[in-house]
């Protein structure tokens, strides 16, 4: 039988009071950032992240665990010109997107965010370099995705 407290599972909440003792203990800084404002991603510039990502870890959530590379494996593929294709599981969504550094929950300095014409959640990055992206959406139970590059110029 769970315990609730006002219809809240309360070993759910526990389960992630290390999650948020981690971030509360790293000041709300994203690991593997760099640069002056917390960033080592694009500043606004897209260049380093146009190339085909296929996605290896996800982790995050209400519960902040580890889950499984959905079966058919995700790709997201951002193109020069502003569009983007994601295909999970052999279903692909496609739009347009774009890159600006704000301010965001995370951080009290501008981070670069990814916000989506076809996806509700904009994602932060926390890590772009030649062979990684590492990004979280902009929500604070939300997922935390990395991805290995798998092609430079899509």
């Amino acid at each position: 039988m769970k315990k609730t407290i006002r219809g809240t599972n309360v070993a759910g909440v526990l389960s992630a009071l290390p999650f948020l003792a981690a971030l509360v203990a790293l000041g709300g800084v994203p690991s593997g950032c760099g640069g002056s404002n917390g960033s080592n991603a694009t500043d606004g510039n897209t260049t380093r992240l146009v190339a085909s990502w296929r996605l290896v870890k996800t982790s995050g959530g209400l519960d902040g665990n580890g889950y499984a590379v959905p079966p058919g494996g995700e790709t997201r593929t951002f193109f020069q010109n502003g569009t983007f294709t994601r295909m999970v599981s052999g279903q692909t969504t496609s739009g347009t997107y774009q890159v600006t550094r704000r301010k965001t929950f995370l951080n009290e300095g501008e981070l670069p965010v990814v916000t989506y014409s076809t996806i509700a959640l904009p994602d932060i990055i926390f890590q772009l370099d030649s062979q990684h992206l590492v990004i979280t959406e902009e929500a604070t139970d939300g997922f935390r995705r990395e991805y290995e590059r798998v092609s430079v110029n899509p």
